[in-house]
C-alpha cells in the first residue's frame, strides 16, 4: 500500500500537467483587442468611441445568434448563459438576464461610475477597490483602475477600464434566453416584440447603455507585481418592460483573468456569483 509520502508527489505532478495543458490551450485562444489610451481625455475620446462601436457590433452579433448557447444557472428571475461560438472561444461570452421591478432610471443609476464602488462592493464578493485615473474628472467617459480579489492562492487582479455611458444607436435583435426569463413581459411590449419573430426581441434605438472595457494606459508603466493584469469587456442594456415600471437587464461580458486560473474554475464561479450578485442588486434600490 502506498504511503501518503508517495501519493502526494503523484497528485502534485498531475495537477501541474493539468495546469500546463490548460495554459497551452488558452494561449492559442482569441484575446479581445485592447486599445492604447492616454490619460488625456481629448487624446483618447476618439479611440474609446471606436472601441465601443467595435465591441457593440460584436456583442450584438452574439446576442442575435440562436446557436451555441449553454445555460449555466437559472434562479427565480435571473439566468446566466455562456456562448463559445461552437469553437471553444476563450474568453467565453457570459450573458446575464434579469427583470427588476423598478423603472429604468432607478436601475441605471446603480451601474453609473458615481455608484460603481457602492454597487460593486455590495454585489461582487471579489471586488476590492476602484480609482478614477483620467485627468478630466468631470468627463462622462471614465478611465479607472479596479482591483479584484481572487479565490484560493491566486494573486489579485488589476483591471484598467474605460467606463462609458451611451444610448443604443440602432435597433438589433436578441434571442430570448434559454431560461425564458423576461419573455412574458417583453412579449407585451409592442416596441420590442414582433409576432413574426417569436424567438427574439428587439433592443430599440435610444436604449440606455453602460459599457466597460479594458484599455492599455500608455501614461504609466505598471510594475506592481502584487497584481496580475486582467481584461474585461462588459455591456449592459436597460430595456423598459410593457408597463415601464420594470427593467429588463441584458448583460454580456467577456473576462480573461489570466492563464493561471483554469477555465472550469472560472465557469463554475461565474454562474454561482452571477446569480448571487443579481439577486442582491434589487436590495440597493
Amino acid at each position: 500500500m502506498l504511503a501518503w509520502t508517495h501519493i502526494f508527489p503523484i497528485i502534485f505532478a498531475c495537477l501541474v500537467i493539468f495546469w500546463y495543458h490548460n495554459y497551452q490551450t488558452r494561449e492559442l485562444q482569441h484575446t479581445p483587442e485592447v486599445p492604447n489610451v492616454s490619460l488625456s481625455v481629448s487624446a483618447s475620446s476618439k479611440v474609446l468611441q471606436q472601441t465601443f462601436s467595435r465591441l457593440s457590433n460584436d456583442f450584438e452579433r452574439v446576442l442575435g445568434n440562436p446557436n451555441y448557447w449553454k445555460l449555466l444557472k437559472s434562479h427565480k428571475n435571473v439566468s446566466v448563459e455562456t456562448y463559445d461560438g461552437g469553437k471553444g472561444l476563450w474568453p467565453v461570452y457570459v450573458r446575464t438576464t434579469m427583470v427588476i421591478n423598478r423603472p429604468v432610471s432607478d436601475v441605471y443609476k446603480l451601474f453609473t461610475y458615481e455608484n460603481f464602488a457602492k454597487t460593486q462592493s455590495y454585489i461582487d464578493p471579489f471586488y476590492e477597490s476602484s480609482t478614477q485615473i483620467n485627468i478630466d474628472k468631470k468627463s462622462s467617459d471614465k478611465i479607472i483602475n479596479k482591483i479584484s480579489k481572487c479565490p484560493l492562492f491566486y494573486r489579485k487582479r488589476l483591471f484598467t477600464l474605460a467606463v462609458l455611458e451611451r444610448k443604443q444607436l440602432n435597433d438589433f435583435d436578441v434571442m430570448f434566453p434559454i431560461s425564458g426569463i423576461g419573455v412574458s413581459s417583453l412579449q407585451k411590449n409592442k416596441q420590442v416584440f414582433h409576432k413574426n419573430k417569436p424567438n427574439n426581441y428587439v433592443v430599440p434605438k435610444g436604449t440606455p447603455v453602460i459599457a466597460m472595457f479594458s484599455v492599455n494606459n500608455t501614461s504609466i508603466n505598471n510594475t506592481d507585481h502584487h497584481y496580475f493584469e486582467a481584461q474585461q469587456q462588459f455591456i449592459v442594456w436597460f430595456i423598459a418592460t410593457d408597463d415601464k415600471m420594470s427593467t429588463h437587464l441584458e448583460i454580456l461580458m467577456r473576462v480573461d483573468l489570466g492563464l493561471d486560473i483554469p477555465r472550469w474554475l472560472f465557469i463554475q464561479t461565474v454562474g454561482v456569483t452571477g446569480i448571487w450578485a443579481m439577486n442582491k442588486l434589487p436590495k440597493l434600490l
